[in-house]
This record gives structure tokens, sequence and C-alpha cells, in this order.
């Protein structure tokens, strides 16, 4: 995992505005507890990039419904209904779990 990690952050060297490299390396941090913190700021910063990256803004939120930030995650899955995909099945899904 460390290596993994490793090379990622090399890549994002050589191609610092790919958010796809900061997705993958968010999956990664999620995969070990002692990287747990730089998940949500990883992720934030992917969509910092591409604001219309759906699949981190479904990861972004359903990590903050693991920490029963629903709020956060809400607004998440809002602005993929919103501003990227409004028939999105997946974030519809995720959507009406949430305001059960």
């Amino acid at each position: 995992l460390d290596s993994a990690i490793l090379e990622l952050n090399q890549a994002r060297k050589l191609s610092p505005n790919d958010p796809k490299l900061l997705y993958n390396l968010a999956l990664l941090y999620s995969s070990d507890s002692k990287y747990e913190k730089q998940v949500i700021p990883t992720l934030k910063l992917a969509i910092k990039l591409k604001s219309n990256y759906r699949d981190a803004r479904i990861l972004l939120g359903l990590f903050y419904l693991q920490k029963d930030e629903n709020d956060l995650a809400e607004v998440q899955f809002k602005y993929i209904l919103e501003k990227i995909n409004p028939s999105d099945q997946e974030t519809l899904d995720y959507l009406s779990r949430l305001q059960k």
C-alpha cells in the first residue's frame, strides 16, 4: 500500500492537475486507518480540480455518511443531481436513503 501511495504521489508530480490520480489516492488512503484523515481532503482537492467529477463526489458523500455528516453528504449528492446528471440512479438512491 505504501509503495502504491508513493507511486501515485510521484505521478502527481508529473501531472498535478489530474483529478483521477487524487481519486485513486483517496481510495488507497481509505484502505488503511493510518491514512484515514487524508481521504476527505484528497477527494476535495480532486473536486477542486474538476468540479463535475461525479465519482469523486459520490465517494466524498459516502465518506461523509460514514462520519455521520449527513448534511455534507447531501450537498455532494444534490450537486450531482443538479449540475451533472439529474437522473443518476445511484445518487438518487443515496439521497432517498438520507431523507428517510
